[in-house]
């Protein structure tokens, strides 16, 4: 492997820790306040994230990203998970990414694993198959940390990352 491939992977493996800094500060911040179950596990079906709801939060999450909205990505995060990093920590993350990942061409779930509970909060991370164009990797991983709040699924956390087959 050259030595631009390796820092572009870098840069991805940066950009990616950026975009996870939410969930994963208010995971910590929980586990210092109360206990958190921090091990990812698979759970039953019954507690699993409907396929139609996960692939709706996928949709909405994936457009943004493809579209480059910035302010509608930001948008996206729960009020708790804008407070653990800035508009402009996302603009810095979201261009090294685009530049190095592309643009997510189509997806599909995998499965649901728990990631902790906080305050009665279940949190799971949704993951899903990608493929990838644009960038030097044609597949990858996309995960998404999701609360059902009111009903709805409040997004804390996205992940995406160009995997070789």
């Amino acid at each position: 492997m050259n030595e631009p491939k390796i820092l572009n992977r870098i840069n991805v493996l940066l950009a990616l820790v950026v975009l996870n800094i939410g969930a994963t500060a208010y995971l910590i911040y929980a586990e210092r306040t109360s206990p958190v179950a921090s091990s990812q596990a698979p759970i039953s079906v019954g507690e699993q994230v409907p396929k139609s709801d996960a692939m709706a939060v996928a949709e909405r999450i994936v457009k943004r990203y493809n579209a480059n909205d910035l302010d509608g990505l930001y948008a996206e995060f729960s009020d708790v998970a804008r407070m653990q990093f800035s508009k402009e920590k996302l603009r810095e993350s979201m261009g090294k990414l685009h530049s190095v990942v592309g643009i997510v061409d189509d997806y599909a779930y995998s499965h649901t694993a728990a990631v902790g509970s906080q305050d009665g909060k279940q949190f799971k991370t949704i993951f899903y198959k990608v493929r990838l164009s644009g960038g030097s990797i044609p597949t990858g991983e996309m995960k998404i940390t999701v609360v059902n709040e009111g009903g709805s699924l409040a997004v804390y956390g996205f992940f995406l990352n160009a995997m070789e087959q």
